[in-house]
């Protein structure tokens, strides 16, 4: 049996409740907002893997471990994503060179065997808050409103993605410590 896997960032619960304050104002746009229990950021999305990938793969990722534990902050809220029409709404931050440098890590992890990457793109690190309909964006105060959220990062996760009709559901696969 295939899973449709990726890698990500789950967030903290704070985090979460202040993202989840954020949605709020988009309530009445025409979308879908991500669940609160579904926030996170997504480091790579891997595609279809059988179990025996998905035990290949978590046993080369352990390698990983102890990168050390970083902060990541976000800035502002954003159309997403960048240079073209308006999917998403995002918010996102600058630079961290320790995103960099587990983002490269794990790229190099999935190079190295036998998992292959589909349709990937620049890597522009955010967290979706909702997904809009028809490419139609709402009304945002400005192109990219200014935020101030800030949380520890002590793992990442190895997640499944279940499409559903109400939205993607997502369950951690193997969680991998930073310390």
């Amino acid at each position: 049996m295939s899973r449709r896997v990726f890698l990500a960032i789950n967030l903290p619960e704070r985090t979460k409740n202040q993202l989840a304050k954020i949605q709020k104002r988009f309530f009445d746009w025409s979308g879908r907002l991500t669940k609160k229990e579904s926030l996170h950021l997504t480091l790579l999305f891997l595609g279809y893997l059988d179990d025996e990938q998905i035990y290949s793969l978590i046993g080369q990722l352990k390698q990983i471990q102890g990168l050390g534990a970083f902060d990541l902050r976000f800035d502002q809220i954003t159309y997403g994503p960048p240079g073209k029409t308006p999917r998403m709404i995002w918010v996102s931050g600058p630079e961290n060179k320790m995103l960099t440098a587990l983002k490269n890590k794990v790229e190099d992890v999935v190079a190295r065997g036998c998992w292959h990457r589909q349709n990937q793109q620049k890597f522009t690190p955010h967290i979706t808050l909702m997904r809009l309909k028809n490419g139609r964006p709402g009304q945002l105060s400005a192109t990219k409103e200014k935020i101030d959220i800030t949380f520890p990062v002590w793992s990442f996760e190895l997640m499944e993605s279940r499409l559903k009709r109400s939205g993607a559901e997502y369950c951690i696969l193997e969680s991998f410590s930073l310390d």
